[in-house]
């Protein structure tokens, strides 16, 4: 599915301006989300949490790593970085550098949009990384 590959770089491309509205075009507004944080369930609050992410992390980018795609489907592994310079899922910035990784598989409609998003992300080193979890020992 070479529309669902090029849609997912252009999101992409949004994501990294951090341009909220263009990235959420790529959605459904009904978009059904697994694996996001409670409350983030549709296009409105994919945008509001994303915007919360760009807060806490105002340099963050994300690197696509592969894709693989079949039928309406696309899946990919993807690489998040950034600099912990603002206050992050409750934590106060740290101004130390992050990279967390995220495996997402997204199913398009017939307009190519996203219908349907499953999200698997390192939050727990994500979590190690800015100090709110300890690290093991």
């Amino acid at each position: 599915m070479a529309a669902g590959l090029d849609a997912l770089r252009a999101a992409i491309e949004k994501w990294n301006a951090h341009d909220s509205d263009g990235y959420t075009s790529y959605y459904r507004p009904d978009v059904a989300l697994h694996g996001f944080p409670e409350g983030v369930v549709d296009r409105a609050t994919l945008g509001a949490f994303y915007e919360s992410i760009w807060a806490g992390l105002p340099d963050a980018r994300v690197t696509l790593e592969d894709a693989f795609a079949s039928d309406d489907r696309v899946a990919a592994p993807l690489t998040v970085t950034g600099t912990h310079d603002g206050e992050l899922m409750g934590v106060p910035a740290t101004h130390r550098p992050v990279r967390f990784d995220v495996i997402t598989i997204l199913r398009f409609d017939d307009d190519g949009r996203v219908a349907e998003r499953w999200n698997v992300t390192d939050l727990l080193g994500l979590l190690q990384q800015i100090g709110a979890v300890p690290a093991p020992a």
